[in-house]
């Protein structure tokens, strides 16, 4: 197998690897969001991408690997989640666009949806407890996604391994998206 790219190269000034994992919104109804809210969540979820890579763009080495961290909400409704899922929702089709673009020169561009895993994020959110029971009862493995799985595939998708995958969405939930309801 060739030697993975490296994250950044002292000799060529070249990146190799970027992994944009930020994420915010506001959890409430709809009818109780504001243009703010609006702004803020597209801002950091979605602007913020965009202006990295594209700023970036020219320190990428060919073979470079760009990678989003997406969420269920971009696919899924989700309870007080809809300026979030929406933010992931354009993420995605943003990775897929980069990575069209982006091949010619090599570089390949993709994003993880994560399953629910626990972080200090589930403080914050409305019926976090219900939430997380819901999403382990609805995974045939019967439990949350853990960091350590989402950190695998992140590296799967940033290696050698998977030079062959562009513009993919890899959800890595356990399973819980399988069965409807």
């Amino acid at each position: 197998m060739q030697k993975m790219v490296e994250h950044f190269s002292t000799e060529t000034g070249k990146l190799g690897i970027l992994v944009h994992s930020a994420a915010t919104g506001v959890h409430r109804p709809a009818d109780q969001l504001t243009l703010r809210h609006f702004d803020w969540t597209f801002a950091l979820n979605v602007r913020a991408f965009f202006e990295l890579v594209t700023r970036l763009r020219p320190l990428f080495a060919p073979g470079a690997s760009i990678l989003a961290l997406s969420s269920e909400g971009a696919t899924h409704a989700v309870p007080q989640y809809s300026l979030v899922g929406a933010s992931k929702g354009a993420l995605e089709s943003l990775v897929r666009h980069l990575a069209a673009e982006f091949g010619a020169q090599g570089i390949r561009v993709n994003a993880i949806s994560p399953g629910t895993v626990l972080t200090d994020s589930w403080k914050v959110l409305p019926d976090s407890e219900h939430r997380r029971a819901s999403a382990a009862a609805r995974s045939p493995f019967k439990r949350l996604t853990t960091l350590e799985e989402v950190a695998t595939a992140a590296q799967f998708l940033c290696s050698n391994a998977a030079n062959g995958v562009n513009g993919h969405t890899l959800v890595v939930d356990g399973g819980t998206r399988l069965v409807a309801g």
